[in-house]
Formats: structure tokens, sequence, C-alpha cells
């Protein structure tokens, strides 16, 4: 799983940053997670659940080969 640590510029309002983050929050297939510092991390789940409370399957490249897992 690949992450990514984020942090509030000062320049940034906190309101915008909280409706960014909450955004994220929303995506399909997103985690995160509040450090003690303020950052946030990033990341892609495992599996996440589909509309119908479905684990939703991965799908290989284009232009790989093998199946995907």
């Amino acid at each position: 799983m690949q992450l990514v640590e984020v942090t509030r510029r000062d320049d940034e309002s906190p309101e915008a940053w909280r409706q960014v983050i909450q955004d994220i929050v929303d995506t399909a297939g997103v985690r995160i997670e509040h450090l003690h510092d303020g950052t946030v991390r990033i990341g892609g789940r495992k599996y996440c659940e589909g509309p119908q409370g479905l684990t939703t399957r991965r799908v290989k490249p284009p232009g790989s080969t093998g199946s995907a897992k």
C-alpha cells in the first residue's frame, strides 16, 4: 500500500483544510489517519465496499499480463 502524508500550510484556512480532508474521507477506497502533529496520512484501502456491500475486484492494468487478483 502506498501512503502520503499531508499537512495544512499556515496560509490555508482551517475550514478549507477540514473540507478537503472530509472530501478525501468520502472517497471510496481511500483511508486517512490523523497523526498527533496535525499531519494526515492518506492511503488506499486494501478492499473497499461497493454500493451493495460487495467487495470490489481489482482490475489488471492495460497492457499487463496474467490475471488480476
